[in-house]
């Protein structure tokens, strides 16, 4: 093999952490970043539902391009279909197209001076005690003095170094074009169907994207649409993936290595969605990176401390909202959208935080407490998930 090629730091992943963190990094400092991506396209392959907040909008500076849609309304649906309830946001949420906004972020990282590596694999990594890292790839074999896995949500590199693995559910999501809806997004909570998560309906761009979780998905969706009286539509594009909802591991850092974003599990545990937490994740881990280099730290573990100090207590909130969601029948969670409609909840969700959920998860289940009270079964699950959540064996 040729000489080994040195670099400051690398990166494993060409996605939106990979590149925010690189041009972060190179915003406070000269050192050389590489980012190694093994697809030969930014943005490939796309799994994302591409819902982001106006807040997360701003945050990114996602371009006008990249919007496919603004939507105000949202519909829930609880497995009986009858009792829904009707969100109109206030702010509003966006739709974007993932690939366009990976192929943004990527080209900010290359004007800020990151050299992205397409087609280039890392098979892989080994920390040294001499405090270098080997990295092997495809290509080429590098000597780094950090290296980040901003790779996904896929365990090989992690298991390799130590990292604890995502607990996630399989998803299929397919484009269709056709279908006689209104540009909402669509919800539907069912633990017999879609345990773990729920199904939903999103307009994108010229088509609706629906997804399903769990097995025989193909079969869910149509039944879904059948659901939704949709008898004439055309399916355009299959996308698999795995959508992370276990909470933020237990390990981001062991020296100079780290991971991040979905590598991190940093993941909304009542959603899935990842990029709420994509600017404020990246300056943390950045600004750590750029003290490590510069002889001011002895590891990146105060990476994790940071995080924890920032996102902890929403984490804690929507992991026990998640534990508990899991945990009800269908009949059960038909009885708690009937509270939230005798409650108007349609109120306090059309100003939630799509991003920072602890508030008004808190204030929900306050005042939905006296309808759960008088369902001892249910509260005592509500109870439950809490403990898990906030008390982790």
């Amino acid at each position: 093999m040729a000489e080994s090629k040195k670099v400051d730091v690398a990166i494993v992943g060409a996605g939106p952490y990979g590149t925010q963190l690189a041009e972060n990094i190179l915003r406070k400092s000269l050192y050389e970043v590489i980012i190694f991506e093994e697809h030969s396209k930014i943005g490939e392959p796309d799994h994302c539902s591409g819902i982001i907040s106006m807040q997360t909008f701003f945050k990114l500076r996602v371009p006008r391009s990249a919007v496919l849609n603004k939507v105000r309304t949202a519909v829930l649906f609880p497995p009986n279909l009858k009792d829904k309830i009707t969100v109109k946001s206030k702010s509003g949420t966006v739709v974007i197209s993932r690939p366009l906004l990976d192929l943004y972020l990527a080209e900010r990282a290359k004007e800020a001076g990151a050299r992205i590596s397409l087609g280039e694999r890392v098979l892989s990594i080994k920390a040294r005690s001499k405090g270098y890292v080997e990295i092997f790839t495809n290509k080429s074999k590098y000597i780094a003095k950090i290296a980040i896995l901003a790779c996904g949500a896929g365990a090989r590199l992690q298991h390799m170094l130590g990292f604890p693995t995502c607990k996630g559910i399989n998803a299929l999501q397919a484009d269709i074009a056709g279908l006689d809806l209104d540009e909402k997004i669509y919800m539907f909570f069912s633990n017999k169907l879609y345990r773990g998560l729920f199904a939903w309906i999103i307009s994108h761009g010229d088509c609706f994207r629906v997804g399903v979780v769990g097995n025989n998905p193909v079969q869910k969706i149509k039944l879904l649409l059948k659901h939704m009286n949709q008898q004439r539509y055309k399916i355009l594009k299959w996308h698999g993936g795995l959508i992370i909802t276990g909470g933020p591991s237990k390990i981001f850092a062991k020296g100079p290595l780290a991971v991040i974003g979905d590598a991190a599990c940093q993941t909304k545990p009542t959603t899935g969605g990842g990029l709420a937490f994509l600017a404020d994740t990246s300056q943390i881990l950045a600004e750590e990176i750029v003290r490590y280099l510069e002889g001011k730290r002895l590891s990146l573990k105060y990476y994790h401390k940071l995080w924890l100090q920032k996102f902890q207590s929403s984490f804690r909130a929507m992991r026990a909202a998640r534990h508990f969601l899991d945990s009800l029948t269908d009949d059960e969670i038909n009885e708690l959208f009937r509270a939230m409609k005798k409650e108007s909840a349609e109120s306090l969700l059309s100003t939630a935080d799509m991003d920072r959920q602890e508030r008004d998860l808190i204030q929900l289940a306050v005042k939905l407490g006296k309808h759960l009270l008088k369902k001892p079964k249910i509260a005592s699950k509500a109870f439950y998930a809490a403990a898990k959540a906030f008390f982790p064996a």
